[in-house]
């Protein structure tokens, strides 16, 4: 391995048979939000293929959903994450998008569910049927806190 290469980080895995440990990227915590975003539409994608689901992705980021679920009914699927509760309100993803410079909450023509994933309690949640216009989804997984608001 060149000095450049060490340099830069990178190591030299010739020992196959015990690999290096390597934390996971999201515990790390220098990921950028994007790319936390790319890696929970991955997780979607594994879940719901290994429940038998055909989904299809929509390329690109220029879509108001991410899959399209087919279950014997198509559905315009938009998945969201957060991996850290916000205070004393429980979990929040952004349920918006940007329009101009205006926030504008996501409708039933840009997708038929809005999924939820918090990340560092492995918890998947499902809008349901119908996408109310909101800029933000609230959950509490442990149940409501005294003192939050909806």
């Amino acid at each position: 391995m060149t000095r450049r290469a060490k340099k830069r980080g990178l190591r030299d895995y010739t020992d196959v048979e015990n690999p290096p440990e390597r934390k996971s990227l999201r515990l790390e915590k220098w990921l950028p939000p994007k790319r936390m975003g790319e890696l929970s539409e991955l997780d979607f994608l594994r879940k719901t293929m290994g429940m038998g689901m055909i989904v299809f992705e929509a390329l690109g980021d220029s879509y108001r959903y991410d899959f399209i679920c087919d279950t014997g009914k198509l559905w315009k699927v938009q998945v969201r994450s957060t991996e850290f509760p916000f205070g004393p309100r429980g979990y929040a993803v952004h349920a918006s998008v940007y329009v101009g410079r205006k926030i504008v909450g996501l409708t039933e023509k840009d997708c038929d569910v809005i999924v939820a994933y918090i990340v560092s309690r492995d918890i998947w949640y499902g809008s349901g049927e119908g996408v109310v216009p909101r800029k933000n989804l609230w959950f509490y997984p442990d149940g409501k806190q005294e003192g939050s608001q909806v």
